[in-house]
């Protein structure tokens, strides 16, 4: 070991001499990896002979932190982010990141507005044969002049045809008689007119037919009745779609009218309609693009109609539990199978029997009694007009004693839409 000393002499210093010439030669040689780099010509020569890549050549000879970093692959807004001086600087440059994605992308509600878009829910019948409402929970299957059979339709389980596992679709089966005022449709009749107003929405749907044929959609705004509305403003959004025998998605997205300076009627029955068209004579050219009559059988399955501009969306049918679907359809329709109101009074008394509504309905609905049977009863009557949540109901005692009546009751708060041309 070299040791220094205070106050050396010569002889110490030629001591210290002589050691340090020892020790060199102890030192062992540099290997041939390190000798090509000590002896390289230059800095370049000598990254190739440390193995350095092109890349990393490029990279040890940048001049500055941002040509580093561009050599890297980092973004200008990786940059911005790595330049902030604190974590708020970096959150404000990430909160202008992300309103700008959020501005320049297409925006919609995932919300449906259709109730039963997947046709589930069939508590009326499962087909029909007549004008308005009779089958598929919410929709109006409307035909004036022409005929038309409507009708319940299941998938083949697991098809693939039509995205989300769908179970069921409606059918309609078009009989044209020609007529410039005849037609058949499908309406869903949405609760105010101000809804949308003002807005963009995307109308989406699955549809074939039994040939090539055509079909077309329009919106409606419908102002109701009461005082004195605003007449309704229809062929919104009119476009016509070319059906085949295969399943196809049709969009359509629609500018919705403002509804200012408008009047709505004090009825309660302002809707937005939702329309599909089968077949149309020449009144209703301008709504519906010159559809035209024609006879054949026209599927539609999930339907959806979001606000905003879905039409980026590959299956924009936001997903409803069934139950809920049912709760939003029983607002509009609810039926009671087998009431039955039993008691023990004079003759021409009355025995009664209540009923509360599993939901709470749109309004105070009408109702209609059907399959009624009695012993020692008669005369089945409402004792007092059913409100949103409830129906009192009676019957009258025949002769002096005990007596029932059993019934089957429907209730209905539905909405018809625009019905003119």
């Amino acid at each position: 070991m070299l040791k220094l000393k205070q106050n050396h002499t010569p002889r110490d210093v030629k001591v210290l001499t002589d050691q340090l010439v020892d020790a060199a030669g102890t030192i062992l040689p540099a290997s041939p990896y390190m000798a090509s780099v000590l002896l390289s010509d230059d800095a370049s020569e000598a990254q190739t002979n440390l193995g350095f890549s092109t890349f990393g050549k490029s990279l040890i000879d940048d001049a500055d932190a941002s040509t580093a970093l561009s050599t890297l692959g980092v973004s200008s807004f990786a940059k911005t982010l790595l330049d902030d001086t604190s974590a708020a600087a970096a959150r404000t440059t990430l909160d202008a990141l992300s309103k700008t994605d959020y501005d320049n992308r297409k925006q919609y509600v995932w919300n449906n507005l259709i109730t039963n878009g997947d046709f589930y829910w069939w508590q009326i019948n499962t087909s029909q044969n007549f004008d308005g409402f009779g089958s598929d929970d919410r929709w109006n299957n409307g035909n004036i002049g022409s005929t038309k059979v409507h009708s319940w339709q299941t998938f083949a389980s697991g098809q693939t045809d039509v995205p989300g596992f769908p179970a069921d679709f409606s059918r309609t089966v078009v009989t044209s008689v020609a007529g410039a005022s005849n037609r058949v449709f499908k309406r869903q009749s949405l609760e105010y007119v101000s809804t949308l107003a003002g807005k963009t929405a995307t109308l989406t749907f699955w549809a074939k037919a039994d040939t090539n044929r055509s079909i077309a959609i329009e919106f409606v705004q419908n102002f109701g009745t009461g005082g004195s509305p605003s007449a309704a403003v229809t062929g919104i959004g009119s476009q016509k779609f070319n059906l085949t025998t295969a399943w196809q998605k049709f969009q359509a997205v629609v500018s919705i009218p403002s509804i200012a300076a408008k009047t709505i009627g004090t009825d309660g029955t302002d809707t937005l309609d939702v329309n599909f068209w089968f077949e149309a004579g020449s009144t209703f050219n301008a709504r519906t693009v010159n559809l035209g009559q024609q006879s054949g059988t026209f599927d539609l399955a999930r339907v959806s109609l979001l606000q905003g501009d879905a039409s980026d969306v590959a299956d924009p049918f936001p997903y409803r539990l069934k139950g809920d679907e049912l709760a939003e359809c029983q607002r509009w329709y609810q039926f009671y199978s087998n009431v039955f109101i039993s008691g023990y009074n004079a003759a021409n008394a009355f025995i009664y029997n209540d009923i509360y509504f599993t939901t709470q309905m749109r309004a105070n609905p009408s109702f209609s009694f059907y399959s009624t049977t009695y012993s020692n009863a008669s005369t089945l009557t409402s004792n007092l007009a059913p409100s949103r949540t409830h129906h009192r109901m009676q019957a009258k005692i025949t002769a002096a004693g005990a007596g029932w009546c059993q019934t089957g009751v429907e209730y209905f708060a539905l909405l018809f839409g625009y019905n003119g041309n």
